[in-house]
């Protein structure tokens, strides 16, 4: 098993929130996720890099998709 933790830190607690929740569900089941104050950590696992790989570039659209959104 290959795991990564990536942390993001924005500027407030509910800018924080705000990315969490537009990502929450679309990564449901391959991304364990939390917020911790202005921070957002996701834990990912998977049983090849390659999948690992492509599920953290699946996050990453997504939240990247969040941002542009809320004009960050």
């Amino acid at each position: 098993m290959i795991s990564c933790r990536i942390v993001l830190e924005y500027r407030s607690e509910r800018m924080a929130e705000a990315i969490f929740r537009s990502v929450e569900s679309e990564n449901s089941g391959y991304v364990e996720g939390k917020i911790e104050g202005k921070n957002l950590v996701f834990e990912i696992s998977a049983d090849k890099a390659m999948s690992l790989s492509h599920t953290i570039n699946d996050l990453l659209a997504c939240v990247k998709a969040a941002e542009s959104s809320l004009e960050i």
